[in-house]
């Protein structure tokens, strides 16, 4: 009688959880997009974070990631706000990451003086210049992209670089 309720628990069991993830739980950390289908993100980031001195094992060089971005861009938003940084959480071990709040901004010296165009206007100018000083300050990514994260994740970014306008 007991084998036959622990059966029928295991078969609703794998049925459930057939049902919440298409992925054997092995795969279940393998990428962010994995992860999220299963919801299982916070996990993911809490067991690679335990398990940080053992993620980088080979001799192989780290991969390196530039992101030249546009602060004001929404599919550079989307990039760095859901892909880049949920991997930098799980893999910053193995990955060296750069970041240039730049994108397609133009330059030009004008009597002198250099003079920036972006192309979403001066609001995306002003943050690119509040990213980069922020990324000059701090000097370590990990104590910078998380601010980063933070600003290119809010709806309103010029009101929620005040306070981090306003530090000297």
């Amino acid at each position: 009688m007991q084998s036959a309720v622990l059966l029928v628990t295991l078969c609703f069991a794998g049925i459930c959880c057939q049902q919440l993830c298409d992925y054997p739980p092995s795969d279940w950390c393998s990428t962010w997009e994995i992860a999220k289908s299963c919801k299982v993100e916070q996990q993911c980031i809490e067991y690679y974070s335990r398990t940080k001195k053992d993620i980088k094992t080979s001799k192989e060089p780290a991969v390196q990631v530039e992101l030249y971005y546009e602060s004001l861009c929404g599919g550079c938003r989307s990039t760095l706000v859901l892909q880049l940084f949920p991997t930098w959480l799980m893999l910053n071990e193995i990955m060296n990451v750069t970041l240039v709040p730049y994108g397609n901004a133009q330059e030009k010296n004008v009597s002198g003086k250099w003079e920036f165009t972006c192309q979403h206007g001066p609001n995306e100018c002003y943050v690119n210049t509040i990213e980069a000083c922020v990324m000059y300050h701090l000097q370590d990514i990990e104590s910078y992209f998380p601010v980063i994260f933070c600003i290119e994740l809010s709806a309103n970014m010029t009101s929620a670089l005040e306070p981090v306008s306003k530090v000297n």
